[in-house]
């Protein structure tokens, strides 16, 4: 099998030549390997001395790659796309939709004919997106949001995000309704409030490091990478509403749909 690198700018440039011993002269991102039959980004394979598709072999063979019980019940269809990632950089708060959702959305912004490499579009494919991970190194990242009665005692913590415990009842519609207007609030009122948070970890960083298994420290880091134009990034808030999980080598994590 021959498999191919998605650069995002997120990406490592070591990582992933060194672990496939493929050279990366030109020091780019190489961010994920792709294995699989994605057809954004398939795999190829050696069929009669030629280096074929993998979605295409599995098209006109879907039974003999699949097995006949596969190939049932999913239509077809390699049902999982492998992926060995390197983040270099922090990565992008993502939600990871329903089948229904996921069906639905691909069909909207196929009939608004959005491109499916367009930045701004939401759904590339009509598939949902559970995803299990396992790490390689250790490994440190957000996953759902916390019991809602620590997100009121983080929130409480921090003296500049005060405002946001005003009609927060610790119930779903609640975080429902803070998340909501997090999401909306424009560029300059979310710098505003997060520049005065920012500045205070930043002395005190510089006094006594924060560990890599305390948000302080992933809110600093992210902030360098993600605040374009000066302006601090409205995702630096998630840190203080969902969990942050650290996994070792050789474990590994769930992520539903």
């Amino acid at each position: 099998m021959r498999c191919r690198i998605q650069l995002y700018g997120w990406g490592d440039s070591e990582a992933i030549p060194k672990l496939t011993g493929k050279p990366n002269p030109n020091q780019q991102p190489w961010a994920e390997m792709w294995m699989g039959a994605h057809p954004d980004l398939p795999s190829e394979i050696m069929v009669d001395g030629e280096w074929e598709p993998l979605n295409k072999v599995i098209q006109h063979f879907p039974e003999e790659v699949l097995g006949p019980l596969v190939k049932e019940r999913f239509e077809g269809k390699l049902p999982f796309l492998f992926k060995i990632l390197s983040a270099g950089q922090p990565l992008s708060i993502q939600v990871h939709p329903s089948k229904t959702a996921a069906e639905a959305g691909f069909q909207w912004e196929e009939e608004m004919g959005i491109p499916r490499n367009a930045a701004h579009r939401n759904f590339k494919d009509n598939n949902h997106k559970p995803e299990i991970i396992a790490a390689l190194t250790p490994f440190y990242g957000l996953r759902g949001f916390r019991p809602l009665e620590e997100i009121h005692n983080s929130l409480s913590s921090v003296p500049e995000l005060s405002n946001f415990l005003k009609g927060f009842d610790t119930t779903p519609d609640s975080l429902r309704a803070l998340y909501e207007t997090i999401m909306h609030m424009n560029a300059q009122t979310t710098h505003d409030l997060l520049d005065p948070l920012i500045q205070r970890l930043k002395e005190k960083h510089s006094k006594q490091p924060f560990a890599k298994t305390s948000p302080e420290y992933w809110i600093l880091r992210s902030d360098a990478c993600y605040s374009p134009n000066g302006l601090h990034d409205r995702g630096l808030l998630s840190f203080f509403l969902l969990n942050l999980v650290t996994l070792q080598p050789g474990q590994g994590m769930y992520l539903s749909a």
